[in-house]
């Protein structure tokens, strides 16, 4: 058996992990595209939800955590589809997932990792 996680929501509504086998951090692992983007009010700025989160800890980051929570099966489920495979380099430490800056062998994520 393998376990394959796919951490999206890292530090708000998931674990900062590892906790699996082999752990992918999608996006850096935090906020996901198309999820955690908010307007602030009156300016023309933004920003995501973990930068939201981590300068003043409030609602806005966890209201929005459900959809970057969410990705996680979404990313697994679309995977099963041999034209969505997700490839992915190994990283050496969590800090390097989550900066994206991970050089290391090159795999795929969810569904084809055992192709790898």
């Amino acid at each position: 058996m393998i376990v394959d996680v796919i951490h999206t929501n890292s530090l708000i509504l998931g674990s900062e992990g590892p906790d699996g086998m082999f752990d992918f951090y999608a996006n850096g692992g935090t906020a996901q595209p198309n999820c955690s983007v908010h307007k602030v009010a009156g300016q023309n700025v933004e920003v995501n939800s973990w930068a939201v989160f981590t300068s003043v800890v409030g609602m806005s980051a966890v209201n929005t955590g459900g959809c970057d929570h969410a990705r996680s099966y979404q990313i697994f489920s679309m995977s099963i589809n041999p034209s969505n495979k997700f490839p992915s380099s190994q990283c050496n430490t969590v800090q390097e997932a989550r900066n994206q800056k991970c050089e290391g062998k090159m795999g795929y994520a969810g569904y084809y990792l055992n192709n790898t």
